[in-house]
């Protein structure tokens, strides 16, 4: 028995350091891949000295548009990733600062309903720890943020990952890699929202109708901010339009997002754009603008950052300003 248990040890010890081996290589493609969230990453430290970093999900990227912050003096980068919330958020913008020479004037941070969803930040099916310019491996990931469960999980796909990138790497299109970047993380789409398409991702997301309002990971985020406050970091909170984000949820999920934004708005400024009452036009998809809504929402942003004295004078705003069309 005892001779047993040993060759299951060994087995096990054997099967563990191969993962770890293979997931080493997990990453390797950060500088040849078209996928825009690996992109933003590899590439945000370029952007240095900023007035503002954005970091938000896809309704961020496709939402802020930094080219027209460009047309009133504000340099500007777009970090967002899809499906981020508070623990990305924090590892995004950890990894960017640990990597600037100078620390930008702000960080504005997207808050939406669906940032405190239960299902957001999946290590699992987005590992965008790896993809950081300072990587955190799997060990740290489940650690810091209680990922155990998915421990098994992060460690298989990082192995298969790297066995994939061993054996072949795809080549970046060099017009994808130059768009994202001449747009500074902006995600362009002249797609039009179709009330058949909303029926369609209204049925998809049907089981939102049951999440409840993540406590703890609100919780995380207030926590995080007020870190990064302490640390000379000046945050800025802000929302995007949203369609018919809101409509996924239940009444009480997103009562309780209200008493959460009201919380959190008492002790952070919050720039809300989400009451703009915007067409189908504007919007490729029921939760995200498209470039046309992207362009409205910007201005009415930048609007709002003007008139806001405190804001204004951060960033040595003239007395008038005038955006690009």
């Amino acid at each position: 028995m005892r001779k047993l248990g040993m060759k299951v040890f060994v087995f096990g010890l054997i099967f563990f350091i191969t993962l770890q081996i293979g997931g080493k290589f997990d990453n390797i493609d950060q500088q040849n891949t078209n996928n825009p969230n690996i992109i933003r990453m590899a590439n945000a430290s370029r952007f240095d000295s900023l007035d503002i970093l954005f970091v938000g999900s896809s309704a961020c990227y496709s939402g802020i548009n930094p080219l027209y912050f460009d047309s009133v003096g504000l340099r500007t980068y777009n970090l967002s990733v899809a499906a981020a919330g508070p623990y990305f958020y924090e590892l995004l913008i950890n990894d960017y600062l640990r990597c600037v020479t100078k620390k930008p004037k702000s960080v504005f941070i997207q808050v939406l309903p669906s940032t405190f969803m239960s299902d957001i930040d999946n290590f699992s099916n987005i590992g965008i720890h790896r993809y950081l310019q300072y990587p955190v491996s799997n060990e740290k990931i489940a650690m810091v943020y209680n990922e155990w469960a998915s421990y098994p999980s992060l460690l298989l796909k990082s192995f298969q990952k790297g066995i994939r990138n061993l054996v072949y790497i795809e080549k970046a299109s060099p017009v994808i890699v130059k768009q994202t970047l001449s747009d500074k993380g902006f995600y362009r789409s002249d797609e039009i929202s179709s009330e058949a398409g909303e029926a369609v991702e209204s049925q998809s997301r049907s089981k939102w109708k049951q999440q409840q309002f993540d406590t703890a990971k609100f919780n995380y985020l207030y926590r995080y901010i007020d870190s990064l406050k302490k640390h000379s970091v000046k945050v800025v909170l802000f929302s995007v339009s949203m369609n018919k984000l809101s409509d996924f949820f239940s009444r009480q999920y997103m009562s309780d997002y209200r008493n959460a934004v009201s919380k959190i708005s008492s002790d952070n400024l919050f720039l809300n754009t989400d009451q703009l009452l915007l067409d189908r036009s504007a919007y490729r998809d029921s939760d995200h603008l498209n470039t046309h809504g992207a362009a409205i929402v910007t201005k009415t942003l930048i609007g709002e950052i003007f008139k806001n004295k405190e804001l204004r004078q951060l960033y040595n705003m003239p007395d008038s300003i005038s955006v690009a069309k």
